[in-house]
This record gives structure tokens, C-alpha cells and sequence, in this order.
């Protein structure tokens, strides 16, 4: 999805919103480069933490090993 998003010009910028105990979302979203920038409350799931990556320099990092969870693997097709 995120390559689509950056082929097209209107997209400036990408925005993810992550609760601040959601460690795993966290990890994720700052693998792929977003920048925390602010927090918002949100009616629904309450305090967000807001992070932002300029459009066209999202490039995935996996996580080190030692972060890795042993077990958590999806296997398809076996």
C-alpha cells in the first residue's frame, strides 16, 4: 500500500497513530521511519501517540533479532 501511496503526487506525507503502550505498533511504525510528533486523544481508544513520515522515504527495516518474538511465525501453505 505504501508504495502506491507514494507514486501518487497528492500524498505529502504519511500519519500513524499508535496508543503509547502499544510497544509492538511502536516498533513498527518507527521501523518504517515515521517520526513521533505530538500525542492527540481520541474519543474512542483515549491517548495516541501521532508520528509522521514525509511520503516517498518509507523504506521497511526489519527489526533486530534480539526484538524478534520466537513462535510468532505465519506459515502458509504448510
Amino acid at each position: 500500500m505504501f508504495d502506491w501511496a507514494q507514486r501518487d503526487p497528492a500524498a505529502l506525507r504519511f500519519r500513524a497513530t499508535v496508543s503509547p503502550e502499544n510497544l509492538p505498533s511502536r516498533r513498527l511504525v518507527t521501523g518504517l521511519g515515521f517520526i513521533e510528533v505530538g500525542s492527540q486523544w481520541d474519543e474512542e481508544d483515549g491517548e495516541e501517540t501521532v508520528f509522521e513520515q514525509v511520503a516517498g522515504q518509507i523504506q521497511w527495516r526489519p527489526l533486530p533479532a534480539q526484538d524478534r518474538q520466537p513462535g510468532k511465525h505465519l506459515n502458509r501453505g504448510r
